[in-house]
Parts: structure tokens; sequence; C-alpha cells
């Protein structure tokens, strides 16, 4: 058959092909989520459209800088792209990634420990959960802690009158990095009166990073998840635990 010599003959063609497709969609899962994502985007579409005006154009000058800037591409992505890397080569090897996931469902439980707990007790609480994105301007407004994410670390710092009750719990790779953290409030107008400042404070975290936030009802103890800009409510603790790990294990959701 025609196809299959086509195939035989430029069987070479075919394996490049295969290779970069590996490696684009391995950058993509590298920094799809983060905020590298989105400066590159920005980065790429700016230099598209300028050098489509300079083509166009015939702009010498700036056609030279931009063939001199792709052959520096490659050091440029690993500059923007340093800590992505880091994290991906670090977590490369089996050992690496049984513990990862040992470590992230012992963290799962014991979050949802403490929120089955406050929310019996009528406690309110609010825990982000770092996903893909981190937040420095969050984590810099609270207290840091950079301890381990227990159960009862995690309700003893909510609970009334203690020095770090009032804010919001981080917690990043397994571990409660700052309590007392202040969130950015949503702007929508249109919720319903029963939420209060928590539900508007988690859901203006989850509009600007991929977090998973946590909120617990002081009034009714009613327990919340946001995530993506998306509200979820009520749910019980074995519906929370699958949330969270569904998102953080990167499970589709049934």
């Amino acid at each position: 058959m025609n196809w299959i010599n086509f195939v035989l003959q430029y069987w070479r063609w075919w394996l490049e092909i295969a290779i970069l497709s590996l490696m684009f969609y391995g950058i993509y899962r590298l920094i799809h989520g983060t905020r590298s994502a989105s400066v590159l985007g920005g980065l790429a579409l700016v230099i598209s459209v300028l050098w489509i005006f300079a083509k166009w154009l015939d702009l010498v000058v700036l056609n030279q800088l931009f063939q001199t800037l792709l052959t520096s591409l490659p050091i440029l992505l690993v500059v923007l792209l340093q800590q992505e890397i880091r994290q991906g080569l670090a977590g490369l090897s089996l050992g690496n990634f049984f513990s990862r996931n040992r470590n992230r469902t012992a963290t799962i439980e014991a979050i949802v420990g403490a929120v089955e707990s406050l929310s019996e007790k009528r406690i309110g609480a609010l825990i982000a959960i770092q996903h893909t994105m981190s937040n420095q301007s969050v984590v810099e407004s609270g207290v840091l802690l950079n301890a381990a994410a227990t159960e009862e670390l995690i309700e003893t710092l909510f609970y009334p009158k203690t020095p770090l009750h009032d804010g919001c719990v981080w917690i990043e790779n397994d571990k409660i990095v700052a309590a007392a953290c202040i969130l950015p409030v949503t702007q929508r107008e249109a919720l319903h009166r029963s939420l209060g400042l928590r539900h508007r404070a988690a859901l203006g975290l989850s509009e600007e990073c991929d977090a998973i936030v946590v909120v617990v009802s002081e009034e009714t103890g009613i327990i919340s998840l946001c995530y993506k800009g998306n509200l979820e409510r009520p749910l019980n603790p074995d519906q929370l635990r699958q949330r969270i790990t569904d998102i953080l294990l990167e499970r589709k959701n049934s």
C-alpha cells in the first residue's frame, strides 16, 4: 500500500513529530495553571504580533532582533521556568512520587478531620490548599509557621480568642505555611445573603488562583468548598474528602 510505503520512507519525520509533541506537552503540563503560563502566553502574543508587523513592513532591524531572540529562546524558557523545572525534576523518581502521594493523602485526612470537628463545634474556619499556583501576597499577609499539617494543629489554630484564629490558614506542600492570612474578597454582587465574609474571601481567592478553599460556617457549621470561582455547599466530610482528592490528585470528577 502507498500509505505504508510513505510511513516507512518518512519514519524519521514521524519520530521527530512524536518527540516534539511529547516535549511541548511536557512543557504545557509543567506550566499549566502557574503564573509562568500567563507570562509566557502574554510574551508569545506580543512577540507574534510584532513579528508579523515587522515582516509585513519589511523592518530589517526588528526581523534580525526576533531571529536573535529565537536563538536565545531556550535560555529564556529555563530562566522563566526554573522553579517549575526544579519541581518537575524533583518528582521524577518513583520513590518521590509514592512518598508525595502518601503525604498528600495524610494531609487530606488531617484537613477533613479538623474540618469535621470544627463543623460539629460550630467554629468558623477558612483553609486554603495550594494546588499548582502559589500566592505569595496571601502567604506574606499572615504569620509564617512552616509546620506539619496535622489535624490537631489545624483545629487549634481556629479556636476562638487564640492569636491566629482570625484569617485563613495556607497549606502548601503538605505543610501549614502561614496562618491568619488575609484573602481578597470577591466583587460579585449576586451572592446569597447567607454568605458571609469568609465565603466571599474564599471565592475571592479562588478567582485569583487555583487554590482549594474550604470554609466552615460559624453560624451553621455548614462545610463549603471554593475552587476556580465556584462555590460548592453543603458538603459532608466524605464529599469534602472526595472533592479535595479529585482536585489534588487530578482525577476526573465523577
